[in-house]
């Protein structure tokens, strides 16, 4: 479930043995319009909301499971649900629900681990030159809409993802998808279905509270 939030959204699977050293060396100016987009929407003065259907796609054994779920961001703090559990970071501190186990999971993600930083992916998102290389890529057409497809690769070489694809509409410019590919080969895609700005929500929201589940087992990681 980590791993899903951290894209938060979008499409795709990459061959890694297509990828060279000069493909990854550079920082494409021409991406950046699209970057410069979506950095800005994971940086909202007011809260929004991000209704989004997930699959993960796992190689060996081939395996694919889809699912359906909703994000409330507002700055780096997230509020996420989805069927098998909710995700709660108030920009320090990360709850992990896992509705079967009846558990939640405490930690504070460390700010100089790319792969903790996935916690808190607005923040990677945000400071894009920083983390990734980047380029653009040749547009992609779904039912009609042309796309521009920007890939990113993690500076980090030690990260446990080994690229990351966004779709943006061309006209709109708004995000149609985001996904991210592990280097064991399990594809995480996120599609967003819905943006609501300007949502009401209080600050305590992004904090679990245990007194609505009676009977969760609380586990500092």
């Amino acid at each position: 479930m980590k791993p899903i939030l951290s894209l938060i959204f979008v499409c795709l699977s990459y061959n890694l043995s297509a990828q060279t050293g000069s493909q990854t060396s550079v920082q494409d100016i021409a991406a950046e319009p699209y970057l410069d987009v979506i950095s800005q929407l994971f940086n909202p003065a007011k809260a929004i909301q991000i209704e989004f259907k997930y699959e993960v796609t796992t190689p060996e054994p081939p395996s694919k499971v889809t699912d359906h779920g909703s994000i409330i961001i507002k700055g780096d703090k997230y509020k996420l649900k989805t069927d098998d559990g909710e995700m709660y970071f108030n920009g320090k501190t990360l709850w992990v629900y896992n509705i079967s186990a009846t558990e939640v999971y405490r930690s504070i993600p460390a700010t100089e681990s790319m792969d903790d930083m996935l916690m808190a992916p607005f923040r990677l998102i945000k400071d894009y030159k920083k983390y990734y290389k980047y380029r653009l890529m040749d547009d992609v057409v779904v039912s009609g809409t042309n796309y521009a497809q920007v890939e990113l690769y993690p500076i980090d070489l030690n990260t446990s993802y080994s690229i990351m694809r966004m779709l943006v509409d061309k006209k709109s410019r708004i995000l149609f998808s985001f996904s991210m590919q592990q280097k064991s080969g399990v594809l995480y895609t996120i599609f967003t279905k819905e943006i609501i700005k300007d949502v009401k929500i209080s600050e305590t929201a992004f904090s679990w509270n245990g007194t609505l589940y009676p009977g969760v087992l609380e586990i500092e990681m």
